[in-house]
């Protein structure tokens, strides 16, 4: 979670100044690179711990990307039942994913966790690539600021999120009427 937390802010940052599906691609790259290392290692190998922050601090800031991309491209009148749906994604994921990783895990090799997770991220670089290539991609002016996010997080993540973006926006002020 540590490495979740790392550069969720840096890359959505990146993402207003450059196009989103760029900063995507190289988030999925890295990775899917770090997992393909990883399942290459011994099990008891001691670079899985700086392996597993890099991956997170790589891979947990795709689901903010992904949902400005989306908030790039939808009117405003329906990016509440977008954000749903992609809540919707995300929490397919979230109980598929232990199932079929912990079937890995029980009829192959402990690698086959990293592998698992580099297939997906591979067929998401794919399918980003192919849009890339058949769609222009939305002028980085007109692109709606990114919020840093995670699929499942809660009013007070959010509200962590506004303090470490401005923390003294938060800070209570003095009313003129109480002078």
């Amino acid at each position: 979670m540590t490495g979740a937390a790392l550069l969720q802010i840096p890359l959505g940052r990146l993402s207003d100044r450059y196009p989103r599906r760029i900063i995507i691609l190289f988030c999925v790259f890295i990775s899917a690179s770090i997992a393909v290392i990883q399942s290459l290692l011994s099990n008891s190998n001691d670079l899985h711990i700086f392996l597993n922050l890099l991956f997170g601090a790589f891979v947990f800031p795709l689901y903010g990307l992904f949902a400005a991309l989306a908030n790039d491209w939808i009117p405003s009148e329906k990016r509440i039942s977008a954000s749903s749906t992609l809540v919707l994604a995300s929490s397919s994921g979230a109980v598929v994913a232990p199932i079929a990783i912990g079937f890995l895990l029980g009829n192959f090799a402990p690698s086959s966790y990293f592998l698992a997770n580099a297939s997906v991220l591979i067929f998401v670089g794919i399918y980003i690539s192919y849009r890339t290539r058949v769609r222009e991609a939305v002028p980085v002016d007109k692109q709606s600021p990114f919020i840093p996010l995670v699929a499942r997080s809660g009013q007070i993540a959010h509200s962590l999120g506004r303090w470490i973006r401005n923390p003294l926006a938060v800070w209570p002020r003095e009313k003129p009427e109480d002078k």
